[in-house]
């Protein structure tokens, strides 16, 4: 059974291609965006995968996900708006989250960690070029936005799983 299952998976990530490719690990070089309240965000995986499905001017459609991490070490409980988040490129744009329930709000309690998902999706995005990831006014300690930097990385980076 645990054959036909490695089987199964290897002919689907042929078939499929990168699409179906699980997060991986982003490289020791990413750094976090930490706020001076001590509120942390990093992107702490990532997977990318660029198509071949070229569109009237050529261009082919990549998908960026990436599981970021919220640290709250302040003493007032958080809010992440995911749908605030920006993925901005090097050509200058600004991509919201695809992510279904982006617009539902997640709550970090003072002390606490919360981990979410976030896809992004455009024609003419490469996987191999830095982007950053801009919370924007994306996390709040009560109803002000806390003032985070973006967070940059390469999407094509891998690291080895620990």
């Amino acid at each position: 059974m645990k054959n036909h299952a490695i089987k199964l998976c290897a002919v689907s990530i042929l078939a499929l291609g990168p699409s179906c490719m699980p997060l991986s690990p982003t490289p020791p070089t990413v750094t976090a965006a930490v706020s001076p309240e001590g509120v942390r965000v990093a992107v702490v995986a990532q997977s990318c995968s660029q198509g071949r499905d070229y569109d009237d001017r050529g261009e082919d459609l990549a998908e960026e996900s990436v599981r970021v991490e919220v640290q709250n070490s302040s003493p007032a409980n958080a809010t992440i708006q995911r749908e605030q988040f920006r993925l901005r490129t090097p050509d200058g744009f600004a991509l919201a989250p695809q992510t279904w329930g982006a617009a539902e709000p997640l709550s970090v309690s003072a002390g606490a960690t919360q981990r979410f998902e976030l896809r992004f999706m455009a024609r003419g995005l490469e996987c191999a070029r830095e982007v950053r990831l801009d919370p924007r006014s994306g996390v709040r300690l009560g109803d002000k936005p806390v003032a985070l930097a973006a967070v940059r990385f390469v999407p094509s980076e891998r690291v080895a799983s620990p």
